[in-house]
């Protein structure tokens, strides 16, 4: 985990890659976040592609530092 706080907007949806890169975690270690509860995708309706909101990754980062 990275020890600064992630450069995301509040508002911004990102995708899986892009949240593990401000995380600075894996895709695996993201899973098992979200299959603990701590943070929470959302999923596009086309594709039903997760996609995590700016303020669930800060959170995230928040409870980890």
């Amino acid at each position: 985990m990275n020890t600064f706080q992630p450069n995301v907007a509040p508002q911004g949806r990102y995708d899986t890659a892009k949240t593990c890169a401000e995380l600075g975690i894996s895709r695996s270690t993201l899973e098992r976040y979200r299959r603990a509860g701590r943070i929470r995708p959302g999923y596009h309706k086309a594709n039903m592609r997760p996609y995590y909101k700016g303020s669930e990754i800060i959170n995230l980062w928040r409870m980890t530092v």
